[in-house]
Formats: structure tokens, C-alpha cells, sequence
């Protein structure tokens, strides 16, 4: 689901975003840093998904904290991925 998310942005969003930048103030190499964060949430999300298919599957959780941790960051990551996006992108593409 991430990864249809993360391509239809690059493929429909952000070309949109680029063209409605282009003579404005605003910033074309935020698209540039919005890919690479899609790369590091896929990166992040499949080291989740195979922790979160692992206890599916009935191995022990040798260290809660630590998935507490993993699953905090990747969300945080993708709440402030998506604020930028509500706050910078879509106003430009209305």
C-alpha cells in the first residue's frame, strides 16, 4: 500500500507540484527530498513488516521496546512527510 501511495505521488502529485512552482517562490527541491524520504519509509516499513510477520507467525518478542521504538519512528516519519505535503504541496495544486 505504501509503495502504490509513494508512486502515485511521484507519478501524478508531485509533477503537478513542479509545474505549479515553476515562476513561484517555491521550492523545487522539495520534491527531490520527498522521493528520497519514500525510499527510507519503504526501507523502514519492510524492516516493520517482517518484525510484525515474524510475531504473526508466533516467534517471541525478545525486545518490545525496541519494535515500540521501530514503529514510533516510522510513523513519526510519515506524519511529518504527509504535514509538509498538506502544508506545501497540495495548497500549490489545489
Amino acid at each position: 500500500l505504501l509503495r502504490d501511495i509513494h508512486r502515485y505521488e511521484e507519478t501524478v502529485i508531485f509533477p503537478a507540484y513542479e509545474e505549479a512552482v515553476v515562476g513561484s517562490n517555491a521550492n523545487l527541491a522539495s520534491t527531490r527530498r520527498l522521493r528520497a524520504e519514500h525510499v527510507e519509509d519503504e526501507c523502514f516499513a519492510g524492516e516493520v513488516t517482517e518484525i510484525l510477520l515474524a510475531i504473526g507467525h508466533g516467534e517471541t518478542v525478545e525486545n518490545p521496546e525496541a519494535i515500540g521504538f521501530m514503529l514510533r519512528g516510522l510513523f513519526e516519519n510519515l506524519r511529518r512527510h504527509i504535514a509538509f505535503e498538506r502544508e506545501h504541496v497540495l495548497p500549490m495544486i489545489g
